[in-house]
């Protein structure tokens, strides 16, 4: 019977601010105890967090975090996760911090201060969205921890689901779609940094997408990167390669757009990598492939590159000069001809890969 007349308590409380408690030690539920706040109310937790171990049901209500951080960072932790309709961050100082995951079915409202994600999830479901997100109150996790958005894409216009800060656009039906932000810095073969961005994007349909990405980020995730040198790079193993990309447009308003996505991975920005002729620049669609493919380069300057195909025997089949602007070039390849098999393309560039081809 305890548990259940404290959660009668509880409930008379939420509509009103709970300052001296709130201010003394926060909000610790033990096991079997629930705290329920039933419609639209606000809890206000002024220098203080939550510690949740029993059941904590916050209906359609907002729970904010207030204060100037003399306390130290408010927590949201216990063994339980908890489930929010709305959470505001509005302490100026040391912000929230996470020690637990969360989910938040309606809105991440940031005001004031930042939200740590301290090797944490924050979910957003497929409801969930951040609101006021900027350079002076953001949510981070440079050490780890990941915000996570499931959306349903089906020939999206400049979609932002979440407003996680990345826009898909794509004549295809991209089905079910899950977007992961992340901000620990990626790390490239010659020890280079991106931002404190990325994204993981996986698709139901994940090929032939031809699809744009506007990739949003603050200045505060620089990391020491110039702004006005910012390409975006692509991951097809979450991190432990890198090819850059290219950049459409660098936007002023802090965002990198790229289009002729063929795929979707991961991505991150930083100053292009080919500068030293580190990385992998180069990629291929469809593969494997039934007649033909696209081959798409990203050049740091003007020039003039020599691709080979060969057979799998060793046998040279074709050789092109390929003009490059600088920036993503592309040209169609047809191998209709040739018998079912793996084939190589060669460059003469040794800064660039070598790509094997499928042909079915």
């Amino acid at each position: 019977m305890k548990p259940s007349i404290y959660k009668i308590f509880i409930i008379m409380l939420i509509p009103v601010c709970l300052p001296t408690f709130a201010q003394a030690q926060g909000i610790r539920l033990s096991e079997g105890v629930h705290l329920v706040m039933q419609g639209s109310p606000s809890l206000v937790l002024n220098n203080a967090g939550i510690i949740n171990n029993g059941n904590m049901v916050t209906d359609s209500g907002t729970v904010a975090f207030t204060g100037d951080g003399s306390t130290g960072p408010s927590s949201i932790g216990g063994n339980q996760p908890i489930s929010f309709y709305n959470i505001r961050i509005d302490n100026s100082f040391n912000g929230v911090e996470l020690d637990n995951d969360i989910i938040v079915t309606g809105s991440v409202l940031m005001n004031h201060g930042k939200l740590q994600l301290n090797n944490h999830r924050l979910d957003l479901g497929s409801t969930g969205m951040i609101s006021g997100e900027s350079n002076n109150s953001f949510i981070t996790g440079t050490h780890g921890g990941t915000i996570r958005i499931l959306a349903l894409l089906n020939a999206p216009q400049a979609m932002n689901p979440g407003n996680i800060g990345v826009e898909l656009t794509s004549k295809a039906n991209l089905g079910i779609t899950e977007i992961i932000r992340g901000h620990v810095q990626q790390t490239g073969n010659g020890g280079e940094t991106s931002i404190q961005r990325y994204f993981d994007i996986e698709s139901e349909l994940n090929a032939g997408l031809n699809a744009s990405i506007r990739f949003h980020y603050l200045d505060h995730e620089l990391g020491g990167n110039s702004q006005n040198e910012l390409t975006l790079l692509t991951s097809l193993g979450k991190g432990s390669s890198w090819s850059a990309w290219g950049k459409e447009v660098n936007h002023g308003d802090h965002s990198v757009m790229e289009n002729q996505l063929d795929q979707l991975h991961r991505f991150t920005l930083a100053v292009s990598m080919n500068k030293a002729g580190l990385y992998p620049s180069v990629h291929l669609y469809p593969n494997p492939t039934m007649d033909g493919f696209t081959l798409m380069l990203y050049s740091t300057s003007e020039k003039t590159e020599v691709v080979q195909l060969y057979d799998h025997l060793g046998h040279l089949l074709e050789r092109k000069e390929w003009h490059c602007q600088q920036g993503t070039n592309s040209i169609q390849w047809n191998i209709e001809k040739y018998a079912a098999g793996v084939y190589l393309l060669r460059f003469e560039n040794p800064a660039l890969r070598n790509l094997q081809i499928v042909k079915q």
